[in-house]
């Protein structure tokens, strides 16, 4: 990817066009992880897996009110595969 063509505006992609997860907001994601769409749950935490990797202490607690129907989700989601 040429780093030429990427979006200059967005805090998250570095100047060589990587990601990062640091600066990237979470707000969206964690909605991602709540979602009812099997996609797009697993793809919110795959998202909030790299952002703890990278140091996002915040991404690996549940919030107060939906953390038990996160966790539902997520012992559904093993049991059922």
């Amino acid at each position: 990817m040429n780093p030429e063509n990427l979006p200059r505006n967005e805090p998250w992609i570095t100047k060589e066009g990587f990601f990062d997860s640091t600066k990237f907001p979470i707000d969206n994601v964690l909605k991602h992880a709540l979602s009812d769409d099997d996609r797009v749950f697993r793809s919110g935490l795959r998202t909030l897996r790299l952002m703890i990797h990278q140091g996002r202490i915040e991404a690996g607690g549940l919030p107060p009110g939906p953390s038990g129907q996160l966790r539902g989700q997520l012992g559904e989601t093993h049991r059922d595969r």
